[in-house]
């Protein structure tokens, strides 16, 4: 048509709605900063989650270094249910958001006409809650196979 009166632009539909979308804004870097905030949110959470489980656990941890557990085994097991809470809540989230997408089939409008969770992304997501686990369970599991009998025994009242 580029030799006609009329001169048409022909794109597929998916180049026409990223041509919206980017009319909008960087929607891109607008989610990325608000997702980031979100993960460093749920961090704090699950930091001082941990911190406190650890604190009520001190005459627990104590004696459990009488009868001859390690500082490296408290270590691990403290860490380890970190771990295993961020990878239930994990698997909750992305099971939830596989489940919710297929179900609702979510559009946004007509912007995203065939939305799906990609296996990459639910990788990601599991992927971001063990390194959750593992970050706001390292500084307990530190604290916990450092401490010392006599002093877990004075905190306990």
């Amino acid at each position: 048509f580029a030799n006609s009166a009329a001169e048409t632009k022909t794109e597929t539909e998916e180049a026409f709605q990223l041509g919206f979308i980017s009319m909008m804004g960087n929607i891109s870097f607008l989610v990325s900063m608000i997702g980031a905030a979100v993960l460093f949110a749920i961090l704090l959470v699950s930091f001082n989650t941990m911190m406190m489980a650890a604190l009520e656990r001190t005459g627990e941890i104590a004696v459990m270094k009488t009868i001859g557990f390690t500082d490296g085994l408290i270590l691990t097991l403290v860490i380890s249910e970190a771990l295993l809470i961020s990878l239930v809540g994990g698997l909750l989230g992305c099971g939830g958001a596989c489940l919710l997408f297929s179900l609702v089939n979510f559009t946004a409008g007509g912007f995203v006409p065939s939305f799906i969770v990609k296996p990459s992304t639910l990788a990601m997501g599991f992927v971001v809650s063990i390194l959750m686990g593992v970050l706001s369970g390292l500084i307990p599991a530190i604290q916990a196979s450092r401490l010392r009998i006599v002093e877990a025994f004075r905190q306990v009242n």
